[in-house]
């Protein structure tokens, strides 16, 4: 009897256990998906990205292959950001028109070191951007999920844009806005120069669609 009693009472403490580690720990934000695109009415690409918060940073990785209008293979994309959205990390692998490239950056409050492998070559570039920029390389489209949940559908509908800074990294830094549609604050859209960028989203800060129209580009949720 005491035998038993004593087995019964290590069950329960197991299963106490069980629920303090595994369900007690804090469940940080998570998002698997994918994304096709489409230029001039064709399906030319998609990318598959995962998003998940890490202790004081979240991380955005994908991977991915386009035909058109650059062809492009990404082997391994992945962004890490503060809480507050800055940037940290920067990593990509993959091939771009038919170039193997492999960049890893570090930033930290605006100052940017870019190590860049292409066309074996090797270079060090270090650039001076905004702290807040988004990190959006060219002709990527997945990093535009972070601009997605920062926003979400909040960003206030006032008379003059909101004022955000696009670093195309490892190239170069651009100026930008970004508003909410009129009719629908779940629209922001982006100007970039004379380019206008649609991205829709919802309260839960996931990418829905995102068109370029001067471009006849269409990225749309899978």
């Amino acid at each position: 009897m005491k035998k038993l009693f004593l087995i019964l009472m290590l069950t329960i403490a197991f299963v106490a256990l069980f629920f303090i580690v595994v369900l007690g720990q804090p469940r940080g934000e998570r998002e698997n998906s994918g994304l096709l695109i489409y230029f001039q009415g064709e399906q030319v690409g998609f990318e598959d990205f995962s998003w998940r918060q890490e202790g004081e940073t979240y991380v955005l990785e994908g991977e991915g292959r386009l035909t058109k209008p650059i062809p492009m293979s990404i082997e391994r994309l992945r962004i890490v950001v503060d809480l507050a959205y800055i940037p940290q990390r920067f990593e990509f692998k993959g091939t771009i028109s038919g170039v193997e490239q492999e960049v890893e950056s570090v930033l930290n409050e605006g100052e940017v070191t870019n190590r860049i492998k292409a066309a074996g070559q090797e270079q060090t570039l270090t650039h001076t951007i905004k702290r807040d920029s988004f990190l959006l390389p060219n002709p990527i489209f997945a990093p535009y999920v972070i601009l997605a949940k920062k926003y979400r559908c909040q960003l206030p509908n006032q008379e003059k844009p909101q004022e955000i800074s696009i670093y195309v990294i490892p190239q170069v830094e651009i100026q930008g806005t970004i508003q909410p549609d009129e009719t629908d604050p779940c629209i922001l859209i982006i100007h970039l120069g004379p380019t206008e960028i649609r991205l829709t989203t919802n309260p839960q800060g996931e990418l829905v669609s995102l068109s370029v129209p001067s471009q006849r580009l269409e990225v749309v949720r899978r």
